[in-house]
């Protein structure tokens, strides 16, 4: 192995000043589409002139993506046709792969779900083809986001996301598990739209899950300074909360942090989304006339823009709002616009389809053959999913129920340098609250318990509902040290919570029992233990936690 000297005083290879180049033009695109693109321009012509055909390529690429983000999709395109040009004479599959997603994601914004399902399982093909770890996350990730986006697909979207991330996971990289967290969010709540006709309650739980996951994204990506993912998370947020009805005054703070960060990181697409989300939420809140100001707003961008779904939800939120205000007759056009744009879709749609039959009868018949299995598949799969969700999951709050805390409990294996501590966790004098306010208070009550809980343990540990007002956790790896920790952040917690009624004596508490395993123990007589526990600090007095 040479010497760090002599690396030092010999000449940089093309390859290491690609490499440079490809790290700084990705830290600008997450900051700065705009400062990103001038720098790009700037390495394209100097690598022309000098003949660096790889840093050619990177310059490129980097070019396409940040007109893609600025909303100039045929600059974006092109660009994306010099970079294959140079991709494949170089011989660099994953930078191909690459342009194939920043094509892919173009075509997304422009409503052709079709071709960027096609472009992006080209990429991660290649990419696995490659050998190339990271490139196959990023390309997954992308796929899962996309398949979140159709739907009937959230099933594949969840099983390809959950692949991504342990892709991500393998590869030490947290910018890609941010990402793979904001695409989480975005699936939860395209699970929740699509739960939400035939079951009301998965598709609650569903937005709370949402919920979290955009909160805990927003965290994760302004931790890591990334402007890009900060937007989405965002976006992401303000979603969950319009679909859990949240507080106004949470969806007021995240509508004015998205306004704040896209003010400094302008991205047109994501503009279009703002506006929408804004108009959504004047609806919602009986403020017609100044939602049709809004959705005006957004649709006037949408002519320097393509992006048909954006502008068709403007539409409808224009068409509802207008009818509000007493304007049937601009109501009436704006449906009829609502209309044409949809029909424009279909027909584009329509004719891409026949230009490929044309093309490749034969091979297109056979793949639309092998489409509708698959969707027939996936459609049994997300099916599936939803029973298996809802089988393991409480109604209610959204933690796991009992029959999946038994069988988490089953699986345990506690070694001296692996413990397992288990908490349960019971409402002092709950039924004096349903007693006194309702039972409709109650579960109120334990929702936001619930969300305390989850709120309080680690990645990995799990919270779930014991049955009634009782709770269980179960920290994997967590000695009695710890556990005791989280168990009384936990009581302070609960106890800290504010309550929008009167709850008797002015506060809710908890109860908690510990007990931690080093060794092979049975799961039932584990929980006996922490139950003996519990019923200690009851007798105690309430409102502590108990060792057993």
């Amino acid at each position: 192995m040479p010497a760090p000297d002599v690396l030092q005083a010999g000449p940089e290879s093309p390859v290491s000043t690609a490499e440079r180049l490809a790290d700084e033009l990705e830290t600008q695109l997450h900051i700065s589409p705009v400062a990103c693109a001038e720098e790009a321009r700037r390495a394209a012509a100097d690598a022309a002139t000098n003949g660096d055909a790889l840093a050619e390529l990177v310059a490129s690429y980097y070019l396409a993506a940040a007109a893609r983000l600025s909303g100039t999709d045929d600059e974006a395109l092109q660009l994306c046709d010099r970079a294959d040009e140079l991709a494949d004479a170089l011989d660099e599959p994953v930078w191909r792969a690459r342009s194939l997603q920043t094509r892919a994601l173009v075509h997304q914004g422009a409503g052709d779900d079709e071709t960027t399902i096609d472009l992006l399982e080209s990429a991660v093909e290649i990419c696995r083809g490659a050998g190339d770890t990271a490139a196959l996350a990023q390309a997954m990730t992308l796929l899962g986001r996309a398949f979140a986006a159709i739907p009937g697909f959230s099933a594949r979207a969840a099983s390809t996301l959950g692949t991504a991330r342990r892709l991500w996971i393998s590869c030490r990289d947290r910018d890609g598990a941010v990402s793979a967290q904001v695409s989480l969010a975005i699936t939860y709540l395209a699970t929740s739209g699509e739960l939400a006709v035939q079951n009301s309650p998965g598709a609650a739980a569903a937005a709370r899950q949402a919920l979290a996951a955009a909160r805990l994204a927003v965290q994760e990506a302004d931790a890591a300074g990334l402007a890009e993912l900060s937007v989405d998370a965002r976006l992401a947020l303000v979603d969950a909360l319009l679909a859990c009805d949240g507080p106004q005054a949470d969806l007021d703070q995240a509508l004015e942090s998205a306004a704040s960060f896209l003010s400094r990181f302008p991205v047109p697409g994501r503009c279009l989304v703002l506006h929408r989300q804004r108009a959504t939420r004047l609806v919602k809140s009986g403020a017609a006339a100044d939602a049709v100001t809004e959705a005006r707003a957004g649709l006037a961008k949408c002519a320097s823009i393509d992006r048909p779904r954006e502008r068709e939800a403007l539409l409808r939120l224009l068409a509802e709002s207008l009818t509000s205000t007493g304007d049937l007759a601009s109501a009436v056009q704006a449906l009829t616009d609502l209309t044409e744009s949809l029909q424009r879709r279909s027909r584009q749609s329509a004719e891409r389809r026949g230009t490929v039959i044309s093309a490749r009868l034969d091979t297109e018949r056979a793949r639309r053959s092998a489409d509708r299995e698959r969707r027939r598949a996936a459609a049994l799969e997300q099916r599936n999913a939803e029973l298996a969700w809802e089988a393991e999951h409480d109604p209610l709050t959204g933690l796991a129920n009992r029959r999946a805390l038994d069988l988490a409990l089953e699986t345990l294996a506690p070694a001296p340098d692996r413990p397992v501590s288990i908490c349960l966790v019971d409402v002092d004098r709950f039924k004096r609250i349903n007693d006194t306010l309702s039972h409709q208070a109650g579960d109120r009550v334990l929702i936001q318990i619930a969300q305390s809980l989850r709120g309080a343990v680690r990645h990995g540990d799990l919270p779930a509902r014991y049955g009634g007002e009782e709770f269980a956790l179960v920290l994997p790896g967590a000695d009695t040290e710890a556990a005791l920790m989280v168990a009384d952040r936990v009581r302070r917690g609960v106890e800290q919570l504010m309550w929008p009624f009167a709850v008797p004596e002015g506060r809710v508490t908890v109860s908690i029992g510990v007990v931690t395993s080093t060794g092979p123990v049975q799961p039932a007589e584990l929980v006996a233990r922490a139950d003996a526990a519990l019923y200690a600090a009851k007798d105690a007095g309430r409102n502590r936690v108990m060792q057993g």
